[in-house]
């Protein structure tokens, strides 16, 4: 009996100590985010930044093996050991080194050498055995023009990696601050919906009054239980599609499934349009922002390649020059050769194709220097947009606020119905809903025209 006795008083003591803590852990808020911390929860946890930086390390990797390949000579060490017989081993440890360069001069180039190596077993040691050099050159007339291929296709392919890595952050920190402007206007249209809710639950009472004075009747009270249902629906209509937003940001771009709370963007807005004015002041557009872009730097690589084609196929007929020349310990010897084609039947048809290629990729070039301008001016056009709509912010709550106070004194002298009043209050909870939003759009515009321009513009700059 004393021990069930002893066992009750625990389970209620745990009970008294738990019970509390998990209440309190159930009801307590969620963390609150900014737009701060949410930008470099985004930023670590992209997949897509990630690739592109790997990809930027792969290019610069690629780069320095082509330019080791080009300047750096590659080593070979062989070994031949004694030869083992009928009569035992014969012969001692030779062996060679060699070493070959490949040359960045004219077409092809090759420089190596070799040297064989004897193991001496009377105590001599090392002792030469053979030695050879080794140099050939070959030059292709109709190929003089042609750059060197491997090292310059690195470059532009570590350029474009460049481009892409931070091209991707950009539309990182653009996503994420869309999204959260977006959950920021979901969070101000809840308690718009929740002021909607309590308004309606007031206007039950008052007309409960109303009714008990006489002043009102039976249909009134409903029209008022009428409005507190439909505020009801739309409170909870709010509140899904906020918590649908809030779940698919953390999920999709900070990598978690915890709640959390949004916080008010603090946005230096004041700098923010001085600073919009300014680059919108400036009307041209800069060369180097159109050619700077992957778009363009693709268009004109197909440009110089159709150009080289064209070169080669008019100079087809130019001989090849050749020469080799070696030394070694047998002596040394020098040779020179000479190769062309005497007669090639589609020579003049194929320099007609170079030719048509070339003006098919430079109309492709032009069409994507076009293309380009055309979204720069697109991109313009927007952070035009986003600011008069932040500048009409201060006039629009103003005008709200008057139109409140000529409806309300409407209302309360019977010249506004009901009805017309929620129509109003739901205008009225529209428009603060998308005033964060309105806010960060104009952010977002600025951030995306001066990365088009090739402007350094840091977003923490701007978010306090």
């Amino acid at each position: 009996m004393r021990k069930r006795t002893a066992v009750l008083v625990a389970v209620l003591t745990l009970s008294w100590l738990i019970l509390p803590m998990l209440a309190q852990a159930q009801t307590a808020p969620p963390q609150g985010l900014s737009a701060h911390q949410a930008i470099e929860l985004a930023l670590e946890h992209s997949a897509s930044i990630k690739e592109a930086r790997l990809n930027l390390e792969l290019a610069q990797l690629e780069l320095e093996a082509a330019q080791a390949t080009a300047y750096v000579p590659s080593i070979s060490l062989n070994l031949t050991p004694p030869t083992l017989s009928q009569a035992g081993f014969s012969g001692g440890l030779r062996g060679s080194v060699g070493a070959q360069l490949s040359l960045p001069w004219g077409t092809k180039s090759s420089l190596s050498g070799t040297l064989g190596l004897q193991w001496d077993e009377d105590g001599g040691g090392l002792t030469p055995m053979s030695w050879g050099l080794s140099f050939s050159q070959e030059l292709d007339l109709s190929r003089l023009e042609t750059p060197t291929g491997p090292i310059a296709s690195r470059r532009s392919a570590l350029l474009d990696a460049q481009w892409a890595w931070a091209q991707t952050q950009q539309n990182v920190i653009v996503t994420a601050l869309q999204q959260f402007g977006g959950l920021l206007s979901d969070k101000v249209a809840v308690d718009q919906a929740q002021a909607a809710l309590k308004s309606a639950q007031d206007q039950i009472s008052v007309a409960q009054s109303q009714v008990d004075a006489g002043q009102a009747g039976q249909s009134d009270l409903l029209d008022a239980r009428l409005g507190v249902l439909e505020a009801q629906i739309a409170l909870s209509k709010t509140q899904q599609t906020y918590a649908t937003d809030k779940a698919s940001f953390a999920r999709e771009l900070l990598g978690t499934q915890g709640d959390f709370d949004p916080q008010p963007l603090d946005l230096a807005l004041g700098r923010l349009q001085t600073a919009s004015r300014a680059i919108l002041a400036e009307e041209t557009i800069p060369d180097l922002a159109i050619m700077n872009t992957t778009q363009v730097r693709n268009a004109q690589d197909a440009v110089a390649s159709a150009q080289d084609a064209l070169t080669s196929a008019k100079t087809s007929a130019l001989p090849t020059l050749s020469v080799q020349a070696s030394a070694g310990n047998t002596g040394w010897s020098v040779g020179v050769g000479i190769a062309f084609d005497l007669f090639a039947p589609d020579r003049e048809i194929n320099v007609k194709i170079a030719q048509a290629q070339l003006d098919l990729a430079q109309e492709k070039q032009d069409a994507a220097k076009d293309s380009v301008r055309n979204t720069i001016l697109s991109q313009r056009a927007t952070l035009e947009s986003a600011l008069q709509s932040v500048a009409r912010i201060t006039i629009e709550q103003e005008k709200w606020r008057l139109e409140e106070a000529v409806n309300e004194t409407k209302l309360k002298a019977g010249l506004l119905s009901t009805e017309d009043w929620d129509s109003f209050q739901a205008q009225k909870a529209a428009f603060l809903a998308t005033v964060e939003q309105t806010k960060t759009s104009l952010l977002v515009a600025y951030l995306t025209y001066c990365n088009s321009l090739g402007v350094q513009a840091n977003w923490e700059d701007w978010i306090r």
